[in-house]
């Protein structure tokens, strides 16, 4: 990665170019960042873990999925950012905290397209690594940043890696499934439909994010 530029794209590619940013934009984008990571980026998470496992039995085999997918060459696996310190960890946080966000909105727009005839549950996904939890309703939108889900949302359980090479469009749901980077806790009846609607999702880049929601839920951690 350059030092102009964070990349933040995914599939197709993009970049957010800090030439392209005036420097307060910039500067509120890493301090934003920074301050919403609160929420898991950057603190230590074990007990919130614990306590998703207690409510999700088998909720963090997930890590071991992701962690073998890595091994395997399945997921990728950031040992850039994993093993910068200082200033440096800290813009590569800000880098993939950027993608995820827009791998997460990238998903929910996804599943606004899928099967619009359908009424589907509301979702609340949550990332294992960092406890960032991300909710759908089922009237559509997206509601980053939440604590918890609602009664009554079917529970999604995955990481980071996942959802990005997801809306990459190297992954699919079901593949995801299947190798257990995707956990579901719900009715048998919410299970069944969320695989058979969305199963298909990564067998290609999903469609583009509008950068302006990802700005506005980077600065102010809503839609």
């Amino acid at each position: 990665m350059g030092s102009d530029s964070i990349e933040i794209g995914f599939g197709r590619g993009s970049a957010l170019d800090r030439s392209s940013l005036t420097p307060l934009v910039f500067l509120m984008l890493l301090a934003a960042s920074a301050g919403t990571w609160a929420c898991g980026f950057h603190t230590s998470q074990s007990l919130s873990q614990t306590i998703l496992n207690l409510h999700y039995p088998d909720a963090l085999h997930v890590n071991g999925a992701v962690w073998s997918a890595q091994e395997k060459g399945l997921l990728p696996l950031d040992r850039k950012r994993l093993q910068a310190t200082g200033a440096k960890r800290k813009l590569l946080d800000t880098r993939a905290y950027l993608e995820t966000q827009r791998a997460l909105y990238a998903l929910g727009a996804s599943f606004e397209r899928a099967h619009p005839e359908d009424t589907r549950p509301g979702m609340a996904l949550v990332l294992t690594e960092t406890m960032l939890w991300t909710r759908y309703p089922a009237g559509g939108g997206i509601e980053p940043h939440v604590t918890d889900p609602e009664s009554g949302d079917l529970v999604v359980v995955t990481d980071e890696p996942v959802v990005r090479t997801i809306a990459d469009g190297q992954l699919t749901v079901t593949e995801a499934l299947e190798k257990g980077l995707i956990r579901l806790y719900g009715s048998p009846e919410q299970e069944l439909g969320f695989a058979e609607r969305f199963g298909d999702f990564g067998a290609e880049p999903l469609p583009a994010v509008d950068d302006r929601k990802l700005l506005r839920a980077t600065l102010w951690g809503r839609r």
